[in-house]
């Protein structure tokens, strides 16, 4: 079992009347990638803060590596911080930069070389020591920042935002060199990302937060397909919400879904003649599925390559998304005539 690399307990953080956090517990294993994945205000770029020591909780528990931290200094606190605007010095090259942290701690010139050249060597960039962080891409930039961090093998890194200032493609070239680094090295990594589709390629574990608060915490694929709110299902991905109806409890449940449509689900903690939300999302949602038939108007489909998303409108004017694999031109066009179904372990069922 995996011992605590980081362990909060009952931390809180005011700022007047607004309460920036409220965190009962939380746990980052060792050697585990955990994000925290919210929306602007949701704090978990506080949380982040407080683990880093920039941000003193007015309450609670820090422990790093088995450590009581809560009091100390950022600086003592002796953590790896990556941050979205790369902090690089201008005037100093690669070298110096990456030594930097290093030379701080007074280590011998020539274990700082060797070190230096280790680092250079595990973000890729062997022989761009002599140039300035101005010559490099922002990719370039970024990989020196994290070899920076990681010269001095901290027990924890921490990133902020890392890859907020990077284009697309660049952005998904870093979540992989990212999540290279930690499978060869087994570190601790705490990244914060608004970021969802970042927070499902890179986590380990992701942590969402909504309102200083923790809403989920889960594998990403537990926080996408069994998300345990509506808050967390709407947050994350695209969502399908329909109403319905529970007729009959049992290993099916039968409901009246949308224009009283029979629907089949799986049993869930709710009781016969209650009226629920199904989440279901849009690749789930599949056209001339035989199971829980929605009938529908195409209103639009949206063609993007290998994918095709199309919106239907049902007869009660619920609208509907439905995502499904292309093998040619669309087969819909506005105003075709669609069925849809999903299979019962496609919906998540929520009380309302």
């Amino acid at each position: 079992m995996n011992r605590e690399m980081v362990a909060l307990t009952h931390v809180t953080k005011r700022y007047g009347k607004v309460a920036a956090l409220d965190i009962d517990a939380l746990s980052v294993r060792a050697g585990e990638f955990m994000t925290l994945l919210g929306a602007s205000g949701s704090g978990k770029t506080t949380l982040l803060n407080a683990i880093a020591g920039t941000v003193k909780p007015d309450s609670g528990t820090i422990l790093v590596g088995g450590r009581d931290v809560t009091n100390l200094s950022s600086a003592a606190r002796q953590l790896g911080m990556v941050f979205q605007n790369y902090a690089l010095f201008p005037h100093m090259t690669v070298f110096e930069n990456i030594a930097y942290p290093l030379r701080v701690r007074r280590l011998p010139e020539r274990e700082i070389r060797e070190k230096v050249a280790a680092a250079l060597e595990l973000v890729r960039l062997p022989g761009l020591d002599a140039r300035r962080p101005k010559q490099l891409s922002g990719g370039q930039q970024q990989r020196v920042s994290i070899a920076r961090c990681l010269v001095y093998n901290p027990a924890l890194i921490l990133m902020d935002e890392p890859l907020g200032a990077l284009d697309k493609k660049l952005r998904e070239q870093m979540q992989h060199e990212i999540k290279r680094l930690h499978a060869e090295l087994g570190m601790t990594i705490l990244s914060v990302t608004h970021d969802q589709e970042e927070a499902l390629a890179m986590s380990d574990r992701v942590c969402l937060m909504h309102a200083g608060r923790i809403e989920q915490i889960g594998t990403p694929d537990e926080l996408y397909f069994r998300p345990a709110t509506e808050y967390a299902a709407d947050f994350l991905g695209e969502s399908n919400f329909l109403t319905a109806r529970i007729e009959t409890l049992g290993p099916i449940m039968h409901a009246r879904g949308p224009v009283g449509a029979p629907l089949q689900l799986q049993p869930a903690e709710v009781t016969a003649g209650e009226t629920v939300s199904l989440l279901i999302r849009p690749e789930r949602l599949l056209p001339d599925s035989p199971i829980n038939p929605l009938d529908g108007t195409v209103e639009e489909t949206v063609f993007v390559g290998g994918t095709m998303t199309v919106l239907p409108r049902l007869a009660d004017e619920t609208r509907v998304k439905s995502k499904v694999l292309t093998t040619g031109g669309p087969p819909w066009q506005r105003g075709d005539r669609i069925r849809l179904g999903f299979a019962p372990d496609a919906a998540r069922v929520f009380r309302r």
